[in-house]
């Protein structure tokens, strides 16, 4: 009888020993929770290599917040990290995340368009990447929404037209403006 006792004794410590171990397993690290980023030194870096799991780990609203934060710091100094933070989010979002993130990719064009155009242009006219794409849509449904097309799709082309003359665009840059604006006009809601 005393084995048998001594068997369920160490079983129960084990227990006490290994259920902390395990549930901390389960615990997400800092680097990956949206709901702490914000208070740590932003790693771009690392954000941009955990965003798969900051959206698919994290409380969404903590999420869908720090997606704003990235675009409201896009303005700044780290301007850089914080619009290849969101290309990361692009990447690797869905359901209301992809959402939230046309709506904050149609603002950066609208207030922000000087960063955003550094980072997406490229001599070639592709516009392959999530973020690309993710941005003409943005901006496409906004247009595709709009209760005067006519009058928006003016107000476009008028726009990236200042937009061209403010950034003194070279002529190659230009024709990628022209293309861009081709892209976000021939997009379709659906």
């Amino acid at each position: 009888m005393k084995p048998l006792s001594l068997v369920c004794l160490s079983v129960c410590l084990s227990l006490i020993y290994v259920l902390p171990c395990s549930a901390q397993t389960t615990r997400l690290a800092d680097s990956a929770n949206s709901c702490l980023l914000p208070k740590h030194p932003l790693n771009y870096a690392s954000v941009q290599r955990n965003a798969l799991t900051i959206i698919t780990k994290s409380d969404e609203d903590c999420t869908l917040k720090f997606i704003d934060l990235l675009a409201d710091s896009s303005f700044g100094r780290d301007h850089r990290g914080c619009l290849a933070s969101l290309d990361a989010f692009c990447r690797v979002g869905n359901g209301s995340i992809a959402k939230e993130l046309d709506s904050v990719c149609a603002r950066l064009f609208h207030q922000n368009f000087k960063y955003v155009f550094e980072y997406i242009y490229k001599p070639n006219i592709r516009f392959n990447t999530q973020f690309e794409v993710v941005l003409i849509e943005g901006v496409g449904i906004e247009l595709s929404q709009s209760k005067d097309p006519a009058t928006d799709r003016a107000n476009l082309a008028a726009y990236l037209h200042g937009k061209e003359q403010e950034m003194k665009m070279n002529a190659q840059q230009k024709v990628f403006a022209e293309a861009l604006k081709n892209k976000i006009l021939a997009y379709k809601a659906g």
